[in-house]
């Protein structure tokens, strides 16, 4: 028997019973068992008194091992009698591995129990989602072949028909798609494709699901993008959209929708945001999985195959992005897919061999701003004014390039680090192979300790941390110029 207790213990136990034990009483057990045992002696008088009145000789406490740690015990005892002698028999078995196992399996019932709940209201759905549309189909089709029918009572029979035809082909798509996803057998079509016009039909679809519904609509697209070209499956991002903007307008009975993108470095953002029911918090990491929903009683107020979710972030999973929600429920939810976008990825329709139009016969200082935020630009363009300077302004790092190479009058650069499509220190090293001399001034919101050090390591002439103080700006301009 491995693992019992103390050698000490033993021979305690052994005197003890030499010396007093005669016949089996309770108190003498309580005084060997407390010399092993880390309960009260007040909970084991307990446990042998009920196993007394019980005439039981078995019970389980906590016993601490040679080593110190503790574990749960089975402990067997009863008298022997020998030579006229009574002893105590006892028999003491580590039980931690049986209870830790009963613990799982009372946890693998129970998710069992869960998920049986879950796929029978997900088939009783299915059944729903299939018979419902088949119905309005066969049933006013029937109606159709009525040779009485008026034409506007045909031709709104025709229009049900038609409406449940294309709910009956949604629900057999999803099912197919998420046999796919599940199978590994749904592939990936990367082309490039302009990122505008594709989101701005899919907006225009959305509308029509408003459906009379007191919601307004709200776009956001970004200017400085309005030419961007990605390489990605540009079906892919049609559907995962409409299923983000289908459940917006579900779950919207009123309020507001705001739909658009973002491009930050390396990839591109799409987001949906509502003001609908929102999402319990116990639900937020169960909603993309499959067979679940938050609401999957029989009486729930909305149709669908309830796979939406879950397919959506299949397919943002092919393409190496990631689905995320932020929730409260009876205020709303946001809904965020990230794109990954590699070098290749991303193009930005930029002008090549960009020229800038300029007074020849200007002699102010002419400042290139590198800067996607137009309140930082807008700042930064007061300054040059105060101190006489001329300004362009680049949105990103690939288009700071192009400037600097065919704009030789360019004094300095006030290059922004973070940026979309290309970062500023990336900016910089394709500058410093065509002007190594040209003044280069990070102004950035990375202020953390070490910084400058990368920065100018890059290439960077000088650094200044946002927010940017008016007077270290106008110092270092005129240190430059």
């Amino acid at each position: 028997m491995q693992n019992t207790f103390r050698v000490e213990n033993i021979i305690l136990i052994l005197q003890l019973i030499t010396d007093f034990l005669k016949s089996f009483k309770i108190n003498t057990l309580l005084i060997m068992s407390s010399q092993i045992n880390i309960v009260s002696l007040e909970m084991l008088k307990k446990e042998m008194e009920d196993a007394q009145k019980l005439k039981k000789n078995q019970f389980e406490i906590k016993h601490t091992k040679a080593d110190g740690s503790v574990v749960d015990v089975e402990i067997f005892s009863s008298i022997i009698d020998y030579g006229g002698k009574h002893f105590l028999h006892t028999i003491i078995h580590d039980i931690s591995e049986r209870k830790i196992m009963l613990q799982e399996l009372v946890k693998a019932k129970e998710k069992a129990e869960e998920n049986d709940k879950l796929k029978t209201a997900f088939i009783n759905n299915i059944s729903h989602e299939i018979r419902t549309p088949l119905n309005g189909i066969l049933g006013f089709g029937h109606f159709l072949s009525d040779e009485k029918l008026s034409p506007e009572k045909r031709k709104e029979y025709y229009k049900i028909m038609t409406e449940s035809g294309n709910r009956l082909m949604n629900t057999v798509t999803d099912y197919m798609d998420m046999a796919m996803i599940v199978s590994g057998t749904m592939r990936v079509n990367k082309k490039e494709f302009a990122v505008k016009p594709l989101f701005e039909e899919i907006i225009e679809e959305a509308r029509s699901l408003q459906s009379g519904k007191n919601i307004r609509f709200v776009t956001e697209i970004p200017k400085q993008y309005a030419d961007l070209s990605i390489q990605s499956d540009s079906k892919f991002i049609r559907k995962i959209l409409n299923i983000l903007l289908s459940n917006a307008y579900k779950f919207t009975k009123d309020g507001i929708i705001i739909s658009g993108y973002r491009v930050l470095p390396g990839s591109i953002e799409f987001f949906v945001q509502d003001t609908g029911s929102g999402i319990s918090p116990d639900k937020l990491d169960l909603i993309f999985d499959l067979f679940t929903q938050e609401e999957t009683s029989d009486t729930r107020g909305y149709d669908g195959s309830g796979l939406g979710l879950t397919i959506a972030k299949g397919l943002v999973n092919i393409l190496g992005g990631s689905l995320t929600v932020v929730s409260e429920k009876g205020k709303g939810s946001t809904f965020t897919c990230s794109i990954p976008l590699d070098g290749m990825g991303i193009k930005a329709s930029l002008p090549i061999g960009r020229k800038i139009n300029r007074n020849p016969e200007s002699n102010k200082p002419l400042v290139l701003i590198v800067e996607d935020d137009d309140l930082n630009l807008l700042y930064m363009k007061s300054v040059l004014g105060i101190i006489g300077c001329d300004s362009i302004h680049a949105i990103n790092g690939a288009e700071a390039v192009d400037m600097c190479k065919y704009n030789p009058e360019i004094s300095i650069v006030l290059m922004d680090i973070r940026m979309p499509v290309m970062n500023g220190v990336e900016a910089t090293k394709l500058i410093r192979e065509f002007k190594p001399e040209l003044p280069i001034i990070a102004t950035t919101a990375y202020a953390l300790s070490g910084d400058e050090h990368r920065l100018l390591e890059a290439g960077v002439t000088d650094y200044l941390a946002k927010p940017i103080n008016k007077e270290k700006l106008i110092e270092i301009l005129r240190k430059y110029n």
